[in-house]
């Protein structure tokens, strides 16, 4: 198995852990706001949608941050394997959320992914720009 793959993995793995995690937490802090049955208030969903989009972000920062000189690549294939899963979790749980919430998550998880890889070679590359702003 290449580095290109493991850090897709491993990238994967921390963007999985950090998804869940929240909804965890939600779930717990707030038993009511992701029910079983029946959609979340538009509100939640959005909230949703802010912490998915960050744990793309991270996940993209931790696959290039394994991959130097091919961040990029690495963020498109990681954001391409996040969008190939969040399709099939919305083509076979379509009932969880409304239509609405299934596009905007697909349509944000490559380009915020690829955003966290670009970052992080643009850190890697240029360290004052990126802390001096």
């Amino acid at each position: 198995m290449g580095r290109p793959l493991v850090a897709i993995l491993i990238g994967f793995v921390v963007a999985s852990a950090i998804a869940v995690g929240a909804d965890a937490a939600i779930r717990s802090l707030f038993p009511s706001a992701l029910p079983s049955n029946g959609y979340p208030e538009a509100a939640w969903l959005s909230i949703v949608l802010v912490y998915v989009a960050i744990a793309a972000v991270v996940g993209g920062i931790v696959a290039a941050h394994l991959t130097p000189g091919r961040e990029t690549q690495t963020g498109l294939e990681l954001g391409g394997l996040m969008l190939v899963t969040g399709l099939a979790g919305a083509v076979a749980r379509p009932h969880t959320a409304p239509l609405w919430y299934h596009v905007i998550s697909l349509a944000l998880v490559l380009p915020v992914t690829v955003a966290g890889a670009r970052w992080r070679a643009r850190l890697r590359t240029h360290p004052r720009a990126v802390r001096d702003g």
